[in-house]
């Protein structure tokens, strides 16, 4: 049997890591893989999985090709991605020393002193000779460290935004994509699959890089503000939990209060197994980074729902919807696509909010076949 084009499935993560739940997802598409009567015989899917909230550097997890024709799905854990620890994130941008004033140098990318930096040290130098001439050496320095919190506050904000997050998936994603062409002599097809904050990433992903995409997934993910009133809301509710994870006493305390919200009720009901692999995913969060995340990449800050739907409507590529019976919010969102983005095929199961965690044997179904639909269409 001649081999088929090979498909790249990359799965965006939700507002913390999410890896090890896909994990479960991929192992159900490895036993269908196997499985004689699936789609999926003789098919090579290979796999990427990238968390918003480490969105630095990224390396993905891919399968090998097999003899006669077929392939291996690998089932390493998604945690096997290296990714730069995201604790270091505010140090590479500024730390302040216990005297209040000194700061370090770097930036996100590259380590290049951020011309900023260099004013506000000179700042710093200049502020402290006055502070010490005039004895306020303590009011010089709180209003230079709120400076340097206001600087790293928007170097954040500017990193973590949808179009940055975007982009840097779109990075990734087509890395990988280089070299699996070299690798099978053919590039791969591209299945985007996004979760909640992963599935505002994709749609922003599509919105700027459409030709690139074979088939879109989003699994409870909103589609934007129904007008200004509500994007006003949602900015408001989103910095009231920007606060809150910059408030909390501990990660644990911010992920009590994370996990406590309505919208993760039905996961209650899962195995404590499940539920004690999803706090410990939580608790590697980073409060900073999700603070960022809520004021830069938040519902608020995507276009309005008209816009996506329209957007979602005109694209030539498949796209569904994937979304939890017990999840009424993202449920409304499923029946408003029904009469504003009638192109949008709806995947209704019954599960919560995550619906890979919750049912992870028929969303793998569900990505089969998607996976089967794409392959069978015939090499573009």
């Amino acid at each position: 049997m001649q081999s088929r084009a090979p498909l790249l499935v990359v799965f965006l993560h939700g507002f913390m890591q999410d890896g090890r739940t896909w994990d479960v997802v991929r192992a159900q598409l490895v036993a269908l893989q196997s499985d004689s009567a699936s789609n999926l015989k003789n098919t090579m899917p290979l796999f990427a999985t990238y968390a918003p909230s480490l969105f630095i550097e990224g390396e993905a997890t891919l399968g090998e090709p097999g003899g006669s024709g077929n392939s291996t799905i690998s089932n390493t854990p998604a945690d096997s991605s290296v990714f730069t620890d995201p604790s270091a994130l505010l140090s590479s941008v500024m730390s302040i020393t216990p005297d209040g004033l000194a700061c370090e140098r770097g930036e996100f990318q590259g380590g290049r002193h951020l011309p900023a930096e260099e004013k506000l040290q000179e700042e710093q130098r200049l502020s402290a000779e006055k502070g010490s001439q005039d004895g306020q050496c303590l009011t010089a320095k709180e209003e230079l460290q709120e400076k340097q919190h206001l600087l790293v506050e928007e170097k954040l904000q500017e990193r973590w935004s949808l179009s940055a997050l975007a982009d840097t998936a779109h990075q990734l994603v087509e890395r990988e994509r280089e070299k699996l062409t070299e690798l099978f002599s053919t590039k791969p097809r591209l299945l985007l699959v996004g979760y909640s904050l992963g599935g505002r990433v994709a749609l922003e992903y599509v919105r700027r890089h459409e030709n690139d995409v074979d088939a879109l997934v989003l699994e409870s993910a909103g589609i934007g503000p129904v007008d200004a009133a509500e994007c006003a809301r949602l900015a408001a509710r989103n910095e009231s939990w920007a606060r809150r994870f910059q408030e909390a006493t501990s990660m644990a305390d911010a992920v009590a209060w994370w996990e406590s919200l309505p919208i993760f009720a039905s996961q209650a009901a899962l195995p404590q197994k499940s539920r004690q692999m999803q706090h410990l995913m939580r608790m590697e969060s980073d409060s900073h980074i999700l603070a960022a995340l809520c004021r830069a990449a938040g519902a608020h800050t995507m276009p309005l729902a008209a816009e996506t739907s329209s957007m979602l409507n005109s694209l030539s590529v498949p796209v569904h919807y994937v979304y939890g019976t017990k999840d009424s919010k993202y449920a409304r969102v499923a029946a408003g696509l029904v009469s504003h983005a009638s192109s949008v095929q709806l995947v209704p199961v019954e599960a919560g909010h995550n619906v890979h965690l919750e049912a992870p044997e028929e969303f793998a179904r569900g990505i089969a076949a998607i996976v089967e639909g794409i392959l069978t269409r015939g090499t573009p």
